[in-house]
């Protein structure tokens, strides 16, 4: 499953895009990709954009991926935005339940721009 990974250092968010058939494997490669990013930083909040995915998860993928995904909090100590599809909104909302209930701040949106907001990780006032 390709995807491709931008961080933006000074704004303090990355934003991770998925695309085409899923693989749980594939799905699972990105967020271990953007971990290893050199210009990453765990308090950076980030956002996965998944609306072009082509296959929906069975429940089962959901829990597994997320089960996943929950291993590597120690490089995702901020908010995590989920962007879906109308047609991904309910595997995705089971997802973000799963992960809140394992600490992870994660939110679903059908808005890139509404994520983005959300994820902004707070500057201190100067």
């Amino acid at each position: 499953m390709p995807f491709s990974v931008e961080v933006d250092s000074e704004a303090r968010i990355a934003y991770v895009r998925s695309w085409g058939h899923l693989e749980i494997k594939g799905n699972l490669r990105a967020p271990l990709a953007l971990s290893r990013d050199p210009a990453w930083e765990p308090d950076f909040g980030v956002v996965f954009d998944v609306r072009d995915l082509i296959d929906e998860p069975r429940a089962r993928d959901v829990v597994e991926m997320t089960h996943h995904f929950m291993h590597l909090r120690d490089h995702y100590r901020s908010r995590v935005g989920i962007v879906v599809s109308k047609r991904l909104s309910l595997s995705a909302e089971l997802a973000a339940a799963i992960a809140a209930a394992g600490g992870v701040p994660i939110r679903i949106f059908d808005s890139l721009q509404e994520a983005f907001t959300w994820v902004r990780p707070e500057r201190p006032a100067e």
